[in-house]
């Protein structure tokens, strides 16, 4: 299994440690398509190799006038742990090009939904025969990650894509944005992640890798039963509801969902991750 290498910060070398062909134009290696999104900074395309036309690629440009010193870095962490990762449920980086204005990172296209989008087009929840076996391919993902000392931290419906439209399509974990390398016994304490998928830790600002198992936990819910384990008019409110609260499996939605799925968001949502099980 690949290392993560070590992040060698010094200016000249930063964007050397993303690979790729750096000051070759990426325009004469790919062709553009159509737009799949877009935002004031960040456009994402679906491409070909000109040399493959049979093969897309997603290519994701990042205006570089926009970018600081910490966001540059904060890019090649992500850029190095995501090309680190080789496994069926993580998207797959494949190189970089940067020209005068952008950066532009290459990558697995995945032509499927988000779980999110797709749960709501499914009358906002998902049956469980079906949640079952995506959450057991995100926890291969995850477990994948943990083995090789890379936690995820920012895990949520929006994070898992399908491969394609396919039904029985494979699942992709997403955004390392916020991921970073660990050691066993460390803790980590930056606050950060989604509030409804956050483990109560990390509010706390002292966590480890099972932060991730909390966050399948909180998925597996909502998906369920289409609203989350514990919520709350404001992000106070739903963290409060996290720290204290016990999670509740109440109503008609829940009378069908088996035992053994109930009780196993309820050992993901142990707030003592202690005792909270591992991904394997």
């Amino acid at each position: 299994l690949k290392e993560v290498p070590k992040i060698d910060t010094s200016k000249q070398d930063k964007l050397k440690l993303i690979g790729g062909s750096l000051w070759t134009d990426i325009r004469k290696i790919y062709k553009f398509r159509k737009i799949i999104c877009s935002t004031d900074f960040v456009t994402v395309r679906m491409s070909l190799r000109r040399d493959d036309p049979n093969k897309h690629y997603a290519i994701k440009s990042i205006f570089k006038k926009n970018l600081s010193e910490t966001d540059l870095l904060d890019i090649v962490k992500e850029v190095q742990i995501v090309s680190s990762l080789d496994h069926p449920n993580i998207i797959r980086f494949y190189e970089a090009y940067q020209d005068n204005m952008y950066l532009h990172l290459v990558m697995e296209l995945c032509a499927g939904e988000e779980v999110f989008d797709q749960m709501n087009k499914l009358g906002g929840k998902i049956e469980e025969s079906r949640a079952v076996k995506l959450i057991y391919k995100a926890l291969c993902a995850v477990n994948y990650c943990h083995y090789i000392g890379i936690t995820h931290r920012d895990i949520k419906p929006e994070n898992i894509l399908f491969e394609t439209s396919k039904p029985d399509a494979e699942i992709k974990l997403i955004d390392f944005g916020l991921s970073r390398k660990f050691e066993l016994n460390e803790k980590m304490h930056t606050i950060l992640g989604t509030p409804y998928y956050v483990a109560p830790e990390v509010l706390k600002g002292e966590y480890d890798h099972k932060n991730d198992i909390w966050s399948i936990g909180a998925i597996t819910y909502m998906i369920l039963c289409g609203s989350p384990p514990f919520t709350g008019k404001n992000n106070n409110e739903i963290f409060n509801a996290i720290m204290s609260d016990e999670v509740k499996f109440e109503g008609e939605k829940w009378k069908s969902i088996s035992e053994d799925t109930i009780d196993f968001i309820r050992y993901c949502l142990d707030k003592n991750e202690a005792t909270r099980p591992t991904a394997i």
